[in-house]
Order: C-alpha cells, then structure tokens, then sequence
C-alpha cells in the first residue's frame, strides 16, 4: 500500500506537518453472501489481520428485486438511415414489460445479459424507456443501469427496451430476455445476528464483538420473519439486496460495504389453501366409505345413497357384494348390476384414454 501526500496548490511556503497512520483490516468470508430463507439461518465468518479490532455486525436489505418476463415483442427493420455502407439492414426488437408500483419509490431497470456492456457489446444500442398508464414518457436509460435511478408514483408502468443488430437470428435469441427490476424499500430491513448456532433458536443478538488479530470468528443470521415480509409487500421468489458492514464510523460505512442478496422462499400463506383443500377432501372420502359400509349393517339403505353415490364405482360393487350375499338374490338383478358397473367403468377409462 503507497500513501502519498502533497501541498494544496494555494500553499506556496514550506510547512510542517505531523502524520499518524493507523492501518485496520476486517475481512469476511464469504464477502458477498446469498442468503436463502427457506434455510432460516446462514453464516459469515470474520477475520481481523492486523490488531484487535472491534466489531459492529450490521445486515440490511435495502431494495427489492423482481424479475419480469415480456408481455410482447417485435422485431422490424429500420429507415433507410440505419443500413450499413456494405448495404445490410439493420433491424430492432422492441420487447415491452409490465409491471405496477405500490407506493412512489425510486427504481433501477436492469436487464443482467448486456447491462453493463457498451462498446463491447453485440448488439447495437440496448435503450429502455418507461410511460406510465396514460402513456406519459418518465425516464430512459441505456448501459451502465447503475447511473438510471428514477423515482416513480404509484401507477402501472410500462417499459420499452430497443436492441439492434443486423441480423434476425440474433435478435430471436432475445425475445424472452427478462427485465431485472430494482426498487428501493420504503425502510430497510434488518437481519438478527447471534454469536452461535444455539442462539438462533432463541438466543440473544450480537451487536458488537471484539476479534482477536488472525483469529476467524463466525457471525450467525436468522431469517426474516413472514409479517415484516407481508408489510412490504413481499411475495415468495422475489430478491432482496442491500449490504452488510463492520465499522461503526458512517464515512466507513459508506466506502466499505459487501453485498449481501436475500431469496425469499414459500410462506405460510402460498401452503395453506392445498393443506386445507387435501384435509376436505380426506374428509369426504372417509364419510363416503363409512355410508357404503353402513348399508352391510343395515343402518343405511342403496336407495338412501343412490342419489348421492349413484354413479361411483365403490357404491356399485358394494350393492353387487350385498346382493351375491343374500339368499333372495336372483341371478338376473346380479347380472344387471355387473353390467351397469361394467359401462360405468368403461366409461371412465374411455375419459381417460
């Protein structure tokens, strides 16, 4: 590491100068983490190279990610202006994509494949614009998405992206490109860290902690819980990203950060219509089973149950045992009821096959 040090250019005389450099290092593995919720806890291990170094764990998530897929997508050739001197025509896909904000935030369009591409890219000019619902234009942006940050109302949005390029193969290769699109959270949100795997259960939370120089020690976080997720609005397979730091100073803050990304798994609430859908239907085939037998014993009668079960399967080859046990079965009303079970059956298999 070289410090270099110089005069303002207003100083013309000679001065003294009195200097103390402290050197701190802080290094985490792994320095930029993926978390996912439906493993409810994840880990970092710090390291402190130099000195003893006091500690101040924080882990935020600042923005939303969600990924969106085009609605439409066409591909034309342009004026006689966009053709190359050897005669080749260029042609555009223009891909448009949807999507609705809740509240007024400030958003990022982020499209990974060739965002942060210029020169060295294929195609020829990536420019997005944005309109809301009344067709009024908002903001527009091309390379480098990190530099197009726009506040936006709440509304439905509509985004247009331009890709070129001079031949229609390339450009069918992209007309299923998603849009990555990053909106920042009202109030970000922040990560419980504990000082072992045993205090994620119930333990108490770590704020600051000291390490002792090339010693590891390891950070444990939980996951969010659901109604924080809920009150943002929050859905399962969405991302979160924001960063996670060490130092206790702002201006650090600002400068030393690593990236840290949030995957939120299924919740409670995606579970339980099938949880409860499978539990009715368990119900009603106990209680159609329970009826049937019921008939054996002479509680219930076929006629109360024809109306009911007239058409299933079980109900007709119970009424077919029932009747080879009595003594005053006739063959004739044992043959016809084979037969109606055997149409029935045949019936089903025909809407099957």
């Amino acid at each position: 590491m070289e410090l270099c040090l110089s005069l303002y250019w207003s100083e013309l005389r000679d001065v003294t100068l009195s200097l103390e450099v402290l050197f701190r290092c802080v290094h985490p593995s792994p320095s930029c983490l993926t978390f996912n919720s439906s493993n409810m806890w994840t880990s970092v291990d710090v390291t402190g190279f130099m000195r003893e170094e006091e500690v101040f764990p924080e882990f935020k998530l600042t923005h939303r990610i969600v990924y969106k897929r085009p609605t439409s997508h066409k591909i034309s050739p342009l004026g006689s202006r966009d053709v190359l001197p050897s005669g080749v025509q260029i042609y555009q896909l223009v891909l448009s994509y949807m999507f609705q904000l809740n509240q007024t935030t400030e958003v990022r369009p982020e499209f990974p494949l060739m965002s942060d591409l210029l020169y060295e890219n294929p195609y020829s000019g990536q420019l997005w614009m944005v309109f809301n619902c009344n067709k009024q234009y908002k903001c527009a942006g091309d390379s480098y998405s990190r530099q197009y940050t726009t506040k936006l109302d709440k509304d439905d949005y509509i985004l247009r992206l331009q890709v070129c390029h001079s031949k229609l193969s390339e450009l069918k290769k992209l007309t299923d490109m998603p849009l990555c699109l990053h909106s920042k959270l009202s109030s970000s949100l922040s990560l419980e860290v504990t000082a072992s795997r045993y205090d994620l259960m119930s333990g108490p939370t770590v704020t600051k902690k000291t390490l002792r120089p090339g010693i590891s020690t390891r950070f444990y976080l939980r996951s969010l819980p659901e109604d924080k997720l809920a009150k943002c609005g929050i859905d399962q397979g969405h991302f979160l990203s924001g960063h996670f730091t060490f130092s206790k100073c702002d201006k650090v803050k600002k400068k030393v950060a690593y990236e840290l990304k949030y995957i939120v798994g299924p919740q409670k609430s995606a579970r339980s219509p099938s949880v409860s859908t499978e539990k009715k239907l368990y119900t009603n085939d106990s209680l159609k089973e329970f009826k049937i037998n019921s008939m054996r014993y002479g509680v219930l009668t076929s006629d109360e149950l024809e109306d009911e079960y007239g058409d299933d399967i079980s109900f007709l080859l119970a009424k077919l045992r029932m009747l080879s046990e009595s003594e005053m079965c006739s063959y004739s009303n044992a043959e016809a009821l084979a037969a109606s079970i055997y149409a029935k059956v045949c019936g089903y298999l025909d809407m099957l096959f």
